[in-house]
């Protein structure tokens, strides 16, 4: 076991504990308004949980589907940018829109280019836009770790 996974055992545990005489007023409050108790329930467990910064900052992540860059979009606070595959730039509609959301398209076969888009992130993150990498570079269809593209 890691010490994260320590960390993260003892955090729930002291949660469970500090958190029970809420969890036996939702309790009386579900024979009543089962929704509501779901609600409250729902609001405390992402507030408490809920560990991203809320200024600008870079999300590395695996990439194992689309639903992640719906998901990353979705839940980031102020939104995110995305540093993709240049290809992605050559779609109509779909590139106005990644553009509008400080997206970057990343030529990985030219080094220059593509540290040029990575310093153009750093910006980004300096004037207080997140962004969102997947260094593996495509989807993974095994849901296992890819290696990590050059760039």
């Amino acid at each position: 076991m890691t010490f994260r996974s320590i960390c993260i055992a003892v955090y729930v545990f002291f949660y469970l504990i500090f958190t029970t005489p809420m969890r036996a007023r939702l309790k009386k409050l579900e024979k009543t308004d089962p929704q509501e108790a779901s609600r409250i329930a729902q609001e405390q467990v992402q507030k408490v949980f809920k560990h991203l910064p809320d200024e600008a900052s870079l999300f590395v992540g695996n990439h194992s589907s689309y639903f992640d860059i719906i998901v990353t979009g979705a839940t980031i606070p102020g939104g995110v940018g995305f540093v993709a595959k240049d290809s992605l730039g050559k779609i109509p509609g779909l590139s106005s829109w990644m553009k509008h959301i400080h997206c970057l398209f990343l030529d990985r076969s030219d080094v220059r280019k593509g540290l040029q888009t990575i310093l153009e992130g750093v910006d980004y993150l300096k004037e207080g836009y997140s962004m969102c990498i997947y260094p593996e570079g495509t989807r993974s269809t095994t849901g296992e770790l890819g290696e990590f593209k050059g760039g």
